[in-house]
């Protein structure tokens, strides 16, 4: 039924040439196209009737005549730029057409047309590159990695496995702070004298999960993007696909390696999967990543997404798209989130850089906005300081839509100054700022969650919850709204080391220090039970019995009335007395 609404389609443009003119009276010149068309549609055989097979770019084992064999009929196989296939959404099928506003309304007049569209056009994302431009020794180069070490330093890897349930701890020292924020729990300066720059993370590290970025390109050229070969887990880092014009690219080797699509770069992209599974700059470290470089139009990124369903691995697969949405609300796009949600894939996007309210429902116009998809909004982070730590960015978007905050400002690969296509594998690095590459950081977290649970199959609901579980709750300070969930990502971890092992606290926030004598309460301060007048060494108050010692306070029970047990006891004891003396 198809093929055969398509050729409709087709006729109606070749019948209604003329409402295709141009302000200067030509006809538009996409419509050269029919000419040679109507000389193939001749056929050999003048007695049998002749429609064209639209051949299918997104899914060619679907191109056939088979089903449609008629004695007379002759199918002549046609690949159209007027009128082309997309891909199947639920239970209905969506193709793209090039159509004038007459032809547009005999389309949506034909048998089984649920609707005709206008195309939208998705906003190129917003964000901020500082152009360093080095490879120069620092910080942010000269990363150490640590794994299941016992030796003399100032993190107990027996407390973090202890706390976290990981199978083993790996410990990338000195690392960008995009994430060392992730495994430590609310920092607060009063209690740890020296911020710990370690990146804590399971081992697993993402190992056989595959994440996808619908975004502009990588190249991978680059040790951000080790495949860690001959290893056990040696990984996939590729483009596998690139989608423009509603239709799938053709790859080759070296597009796999390197690839883009038009008037575009490959830098927003590279920085996405570098800060979510880059081996210096990532959260899951082991993870798979494949590109779909991907143009702007809401059929490409419907064909994006339908690529991914027929070709990746339900439960072990997670989406990041760190885009901008459309002007308007789309039904197909909803519709097509909602197929690929319920066949087992995990889709999480960037809240956008507007500075303004994503959720209205009225003017749905982010990819946050849509159900089943896990929104990011990002903090105010940088290298240099620590006071923006947990601050709503200024310029990122809110609302009763968004799950959590993540870092926006990160380290991430970079090519300036290296050739991707050079047989030398780039190093330079630099810093990049907005909400999409907080998304990408909380996919990584996700694949992180996977990988450490993998006969678990997470679902949108089920990763949704276990991410808040594990996040911080109502510390990001000056968000947008009220109405926007204030949770702090976090991957398990929540033991605050001081980097210098000095402490002026006790418990979970200051390294699990053990207060020598008296109680630790629930502010992490220890307290002299002699000089406890607010009752803060009582466990009902929060005392941490897990780091000094804590009193337990018997509460006078209450009966229904308001009548304390004490106060009955006495009143019997008067009433016995009374009696006694009559």
């Amino acid at each position: 039924m198809v093929n055969e609404r398509m050729n409709d389609i087709y006729d109606a443009i070749s019948d209604n040439k003329d409402t295709f003119k141009l302000e200067d009276g030509k006809i538009d010149e996409k419509l050269n196209e029919i000419e040679t068309s109507s000389l193939r549609k001749r056929g050999k055989n003048s007695n049998v009737k002749t429609k064209f097979l639209f051949q299918n770019k997104n899914r060619k084992s679907k191109t056939t005549s088979q089903g449609l064999s008629n004695s007379n009929v002759e199918y002549i196989p046609f690949e159209s730029q007027l009128v082309s296939h997309l891909c199947p959404v639920l239970n209905y099928y969506t193709v793209k057409a090039y159509l004038s506003k007459k032809v547009a309304e005999k389309v949506r007049l034909m048998p089984n047309v649920i609707s005709c569209e206008i195309a939208g056009k998705l906003e190129k994302p917003k964000y901020k590159k500082y152009n360093i431009h080095t490879a120069k020794a620092t910080k942010a180069t000269t990363n150490k990695f640590k794994r299941d070490t016992t030796s003399s330093t100032y993190y107990n890897i027996n407390d973090i496995k202890k706390e976290t349930g990981w199978s083993s701890v790996g410990v990338q020292a000195n690392a960008s702070r995009h994430l060392s924020v992730l495994s430590q729990y609310n920092y607060n300066s009063t209690l740890v004298k020296s911020y710990d720059d370690n990146y804590y993370y399971p081992t697993s590290g993402g190992q056989f999960i595959d994440m996808y970025f619908i975004d502009e390109g990588i190249s991978v050229n680059h040790i951000d993007f080790k495949t860690y070969k001959g290893k056990t887990f040696e990984r996939t880092v590729s483009c596998d696909m690139t989608v423009e014009y509603g239709e799938l690219g053709i790859m080759t080797e070296e597009k796999k390696r390197n690839c883009d699509i038009t008037s575009s770069d490959q830098f927003h992209g590279t920085s996405s999967a570098s800060v979510a599974a880059g081996y210096k700059y990532g959260v899951a470290k082991r993870a798979n990543i494949h590109m779909i470089a991907t143009d702007f139009y809401d059929y490409d990124f419907l064909v994006a997404l339908d690529y991914i369903k027929t070709h990746g691995k339900p439960y072990k697969s997670i989406i990041n798209v760190s885009r901008n949405g459309i002007d308007t609300f789309q039904k197909n796009i909803q519709n097509k989130i909602n197929e690929v949600v319920n066949a087992g894939f995990l889709i999480f996007a960037s809240a956008g850089n507007d500075g303004q309210d994503a959720c209205d429902k009225t003017y749905r116009n982010k990819f946050v906005g849509y159900d089943n998809v896990i929104g990011v909004a990002s903090t105010f982070n940088d290298e240099s300081s620590l006071s923006g730590i947990y601050t709503e960015a200024y310029y990122s978007n809110y609302g009763e839509c968004i799950d959590f905050h993540a870092p926006g400002f990160v380290t991430t690969a970079d090519f300036t100054g290296c050739s991707r296509t050079s047989s030398t594998t780039c190093s330079e690095f630099d810093y990049v700022e907005g909400t999409s590459f907080a998304s990408p950081i909380v996919a990584g977290l996700a694949a992180l969650i996977m990988s450490e649970h993998p006969n678990t199959k997470y679902t949108y609901k089920t990763m949704r919850e276990t991410l808040i579980n594990m996040s911080i709750k109502n510390i990001v300070k000056k968000m947008g709204s009220k109405t926007t969930p204030n949770r702090f990502v976090n991957n398990g971890k929540h033991i605050v080391y001081s980097s210098d092992n000095k402490y002026s606290g006790c418990g979970t926030l200051a390294g699990n220090t053990q207060c020598s004598n008296g109680c630790c309460s629930k502010d992490n301060v220890c307290v002299n039970p002699m000089n406890d007048k607010n009752g803060l060494c009582q466990i009902n108050n929060g005392c941490q019995s897990n780091f000094g010692s804590c009193d337990v306070m018997m509460i006078d029970p209450v009966d229904a009335y308001g009548i304390s047990l004490d106060t009955i006891i006495k009143s019997i004891n008067i009433n016995h007395a009374f009696i006694n003396n009559l």
